[in-house]
């Protein structure tokens, strides 16, 4: 038999050049004074904007060579889980950003998703929806910062600047706190890229 195989991948959306970090110097300020991830993650939490709120903030260090992601979070849904948790790269948001080359992903309600992370981790602590952006250490992805919400809808493209900031000032402070990533933070100043 002569068998004919293929893979369809969407193109990714064009990266929109409206979407600017907004760096607030207190969350700077108040990052660098953090002792841990979970300290680094709860400045996140306690800094959010009014007109958007995260119920949990969660980093997923990502381990493509080992096929795993490790997830510290903070936040009342994910009190009972501990630090570096992990969930296989397969089916994670991790793989669905490299896989498609997404500069961030929007989950607007994780009860109508197809990605398996969604029904492992987040449907079963009643997260609804999520905002995930990328973060690449010589051009390999290396962390995902995911902002979670309770409720569905809770983020959208407006809330793109504010926590493409949040982010970029954690890329700035991991390395103190990872060891695995002093000297190897690569980026620019609106936010994580990766080098092609």
């Amino acid at each position: 038999h002569r068998l004919l195989w293929f893979a369809m991948t969407p193109r990714p959306p064009a990266k929109n050049a409206d979407h600017r970090a907004i760096v607030m110097p207190e969350v700077k300020e108040a990052l660098a004074r953090a002792t841990d991830l979970r300290g680094l993650l709860k400045v996140l939490f306690e800094h959010q904007p009014n007109e958007f709120h995260a119920d949990v903030v969660m980093l997923s260090q990502v381990f493509i060579g080992e096929g795993r992601v490790s997830v510290t979070a903070f936040g009342k849904p994910f009190e009972s889980v501990g630090d570096n948790d992990s969930f296989p790269y397969s089916g994670s948001i991790a793989e669905n950003i490299v896989l498609f080359d997404l500069p961030h992903i929007i989950v607007s309600d994780t009860t109508k998703s197809i990605k398996p992370i969604d029904w492992a981790l987040f449907i079963p602590k009643g997260i609804r929806s999520y905002l995930a952006l990328p973060f690449f250490v010589e051009g390999v992805l290396r962390d995902v910062i995911i902002f979670c919400s309770t409720q569905p809808g809770s983020f959208n493209e407006s809330a793109l600047p504010t926590y493409m900031g949040m982010a970029e000032s954690l890329w700035t402070e991991l390395p103190r706190v990872l060891p695995g990533l002093a000297g190897k933070q690569k980026k620019t100043a609106t936010g994580p890229t990766r080098k092609k």
